[in-house]
């Protein structure tokens, strides 16, 4: 996932997950979502075809020299 930014005289700056082209990128985050395969979930697409979905969301939080992210879901009702 890439993480970016745009810089702006009226605010510091506005993040984006899907960016259009004036922003640039902040960070890229990465992980191995291996360990959600349990937590996976079938759906069925419009074409008739089943695919997968697995629930998270990224946590990034903001130093003064660094950035720090990581994952998030639920297991059976409880935080990982």
């Amino acid at each position: 996932m890439t993480v970016s930014a745009l810089r702006s005289a009226y605010f510091d700056f506005l993040i984006a997950i899907n960016p259009p082209e004036n922003f640039s990128t902040l960070c890229i985050v990465q992980a191995n979502l291996s360990m959600l395969t349990e937590t996976a979930e079938p759906k069925m697409g419009k074409n008739g075809k089943k695919y997968w979905t697995i629930v998270f969301s990224v946590e990034i939080h903001f130093g003064l020299t660094e950035f720090k992210a990581r994952i998030k879901w639920l297991d059976n009702g409880h935080v990982k």
